[in-house]
């Protein structure tokens, strides 16, 4: 049967129950699909914070994971320098270090080593290393006292020279007499 040959009142029927189910679909639409619809669009604002706030906290995480590693580095170099530090009996220590350094040459001559003494590291507060002074004397040509002072700087980078004195020798050579105090960090002070 077609539409056409329905009686009028059937076809008004129809078109006003058509009409009728719109209606109720729109009215459901606004009323509680509009609400769902409102409700995924809060919830897809706490997602994209929660996925902003997780992305933080993979950033700050490879951070952390950035400082451990350049932590551990910087430990293994610190460990790495202490060996370099006076350990032990110091004196003996000098003695041994400074007959490696000494020029090869037989005008350079250190003389007189005496025995380190404790001092105070001013410069930093709750510095975890102790200082010893410890004052040398020799003789030698300029060029070679300035070899010395350049390799014993080179070698300890953390130890420091002192009140460097050069005069004359007593002879007419142009050999130099000299007297300086060496700074020392400590590590296991045997004094």
């Amino acid at each position: 049967m077609k539409f056409k040959q329905l009686s009028k009142e059937k076809r008004d029927n129809i078109i006003a129950i058509a009409i009728g189910a719109m209606a109720v679909i729109v009215g459901l639409y606004f009323g509680l699909m509009r609400y769902q619809l409102n409700s995924y669009a809060g919830y897809a604002a706490k997602i994209k914070e929660i996925q902003d706030k997780l992305a933080e906290c993979k950033t700050e995480q490879a951070q952390a994971k950035k400082n451990e590693e350049y932590y551990e580095k910087t430990k293994a170099q610190v460990q790495n320098l202490e060996t370099s530090l006076a350990s032990g009996d110091t004196y003996e220590w000098i003695r041994r270090s400074l007959s490696l350094l000494t020029p090869k040459k037989q005008d350079f001559e250190i003389s007189e080593i005496n025995k380190p003494v404790s001092a105070e590291v001013s410069m930093f507060l709750d510095f975890p290393y102790q200082a010893q002074l410890c004052s040398i004397s020799g003789t030698g040509y300029y060029h070679d006292i300035g070899q010395f002072v350049a390799d014993f700087e080179n070698q300890f980078k953390y130890f420091r020279l002192h009140n460097i004195l050069l005069e004359l020798s007593g002879d007419k050579s142009e050999k130099l007499n000299f007297r300086m105090q060496i700074e020392l960090l400590v590590a296991n002070p045997a004094l």
